[in-house]
């Protein structure tokens, strides 16, 4: 995994518009119980242009450098959430006007210590889904919900998560 900023020069230049975007959003170190949106709302810059704004997601992953090891449900949106609470260490609630903006089924990923002598824990979903961004002023984003999914989880540090996804751009 290469650590790239969403926001660096020169990322589209190899291997055609193939890239990994990471973001590393500032979390809570309080204890989050299940249910709760880890990060809130992650905006991926992703697309290469607003003039087509798609491409296929290849996958998804999350790591945790303190080796946090508590299920995440992922929830990707093709725009900003509307009638969705969302908000970092807060019950997630997903409105139904929101439905319509998943780019996918959301799904769960389970991060596993990845090596003796490591702290980190790794977990990916490999996924292939054709996506694009669908606001009304289209924008290069997508966004992403993690939610605390079957057991409470208290992080090590503001910047335990780095969450990453693999685009192929238009």
């Amino acid at each position: 995994m290469a650590d790239v900023n969403a926001t660096e020069t020169g990322v589209w230049s190899v291997g055609g518009y193939n890239n990994e975007i990471t973001v590393n959003p500032t979390i809570n170190l309080s204890s989050y119980a299940v249910g709760q949106t880890v990060g809130g709302s992650i905006t991926f810059s992703v697309f290469r242009t607003i003039g087509q704004p798609s491409g296929i997601i290849d996958n998804f992953w999350v790591a945790s450098k303190g080796g946090a090891t508590g299920p995440l449900t992922i929830y990707i949106f093709c725009k900003p959430l509307a009638a969705s609470t969302n908000t970092d260490h807060a019950s997630f609630v997903f409105g139904n006007s929101d439905i319509s903006s998943l780019v996918t089924t959301p799904f769960v990923l389970s991060p596993a210590i990845i090596g003796s002598g490591t702290t980190a824990s790794f977990a990916q979903a490999n996924l292939a889904i054709s996506t694009k961004n669908l606001e009304n002023n289209p924008n290069t984003n997508l966004y992403v919900i993690a939610v605390e999914t079957t057991s409470a989880q208290t992080y090590l540090t503001t910047t335990d998560l780095i969450f990453g996804m693999n685009i192929r751009a238009d």
